[in-house]
Parts: C-alpha cells; sequence; structure tokens
C-alpha cells in the first residue's frame, strides 16, 4: 500500500528542464494505478530544490534521520504526500497536462 521513492536523478546539464518532475508525476501516476495508499521519500536537508518539487505535489515533512547519508553524514527529511486517492489522482492528471503543454513549448 506503500510508495517509496528511492531516488530521482536528473544529470546537472538536464536540470531545470522539468525531467524531475516528470519522473516524480509518472512515478506518482504509476503509484495511483497500483493501488497505493501513500507516497514517502527522504530528501538531503539542504536540498531546496528538489524539496520544492514534492511540496508542489503536496508533500509535507513528516521526521527526519539523523546522518542518513553516508557520503556526507548529513540529515534527510522524511516526507509523505497526501492519500493516493480519487482527489489526488485528478490532481496528478491536471499536473500532467500542464507539464506535458510547458514541455512541448521549451522544446
Amino acid at each position: 500500500g506503500e510508495a517509496h521513492v528511492s531516488i530521482i536523478a536528473v544529470d546537472p546539464d538536464w536540470r531545470g528542464r522539468g525531467l524531475g518532475e516528470l519522473l516524480l508525476l509518472h512515478l506518482l501516476l504509476d503509484a495511483t494505478e497500483h493501488a497505493a495508499q501513500v507516497a514517502t521519500l527522504e530528501v538531503r536537508e539542504s536540498n531546496n530544490i528538489a524539496q520544492a518539487l514534492y511540496k508542489k505535489y503536496q508533500f509535507a515533512v513528516v521526521g527526519e534521520r539523523r546522518r542518513y547519508y553516508r557520503d556526507t553524514g548529513e540529515d534527510a527529511l522524511i516526507m509523505t504526500g497526501p492519500p493516493l486517492d480519487a482527489a489526488y489522482g485528478q490532481f496528478l492528471h491536471q499536473k500532467w497536462q500542464t507539464l506535458q503543454t510547458w514541455l512541448v513549448a521549451e522544446a
């Protein structure tokens, strides 16, 4: 019943083009289609750009994991999205249409 986002990464040369959002959105749509009830993830405390994306998709900080990242010892914020119900599915489909329009205009 839970979708857990492990890693979303975009090559630095391709950042700022909507690809990270496209990956997250596809993952969330897939989770709703597979009857997941909630989505969670961990994000570096210093990664404000990723946090802003997750907040755009209604994720909220629900906790933290101290020294979670082995490479730096940085803390992780635990974020959880809203219930993956029909209303959120509709929200995701609206985001999908908006993102598709934006990506086509940018191409």
